[in-house]
């Protein structure tokens, strides 16, 4: 079991649907991978958790690219 932390921020203005849609992808993705997440937004910051087996969590992360409207912290 592993638990992996990626955080972002916004790179330009995103509405509440399109966080929806967002939340939406992450939620069908994890359940793909057989992981689970937490995603938090606080208007200007996304932080995502995943945790799960490694091997699984790793492959994930190997895939996460910013998404648009945002840019990667780190």
């Amino acid at each position: 079991m592993i638990e992996l932390i990626y955080s972002s921020h916004m790179s330009h203005d995103l509405e509440l649907p399109g966080i929806y849609r967002l939340l939406g992808i992450s939620q069908a993705n994890n359940s793909l991978a057989n992981i689970s997440g937490l995603l938090l937004f606080n208007t200007r910051y996304f932080l995502q958790a995943l945790e799960g087996e490694e091997k699984r969590s790793m492959r994930c992360s190997q895939k996460f690219v910013p998404i648009r409207g945002t840019a990667k912290s780190n």
